[in-house]
């Protein structure tokens, strides 16, 4: 892929981002749970929110589906890369044969 990492970092940095938030709202709820309990008569409101809030947030994070997406793009990656691996001996074989064969196929083909 040329150097390239065709934006998988990016795409790696946007997941882990949204891993990140999911385990963190895990660990804050024992937090919220205790300022929701301690509220008083409002307790049973600030609870309802906040499930709502939690249910939405995620119902959000999985119809993104960026995290299977990331683990198929992953893939396509590695399939290209064993690709190249599997045909690079043969490059210079195509390249003459190109040569011998095909001179004007380079105007046909994108760089």
């Amino acid at each position: 892929m040329s150097g390239d990492d065709g934006g998988l970092q990016g795409l790696k940095a946007l997941t882990d981002l949204l891993e990140n938030h999911l385990k963190k709202m895990v660990e804050q709820e024992s937090f919220v749970e205790f300022a929701i309990v301690n509220s008083g008569e409002n307790a049973s409101l600030l609870r309802e929110a906040k499930d709502k809030a939690l249910k939405d947030e995620k119902d959000l994070l999985k119809s993104l589906q960026v995290l299977e997406l990331s683990d198929f793009l992953k893939n396509c990656v590695l399939v290209e890369r064993m690709y190249d691996e599997l045909y690079a001996p043969l490059r210079t074989e195509q390249k003459g044969a190109r040569e011998k064969y095909a001179k004007s196929l380079a105007e046909y083909e994108k760089t």
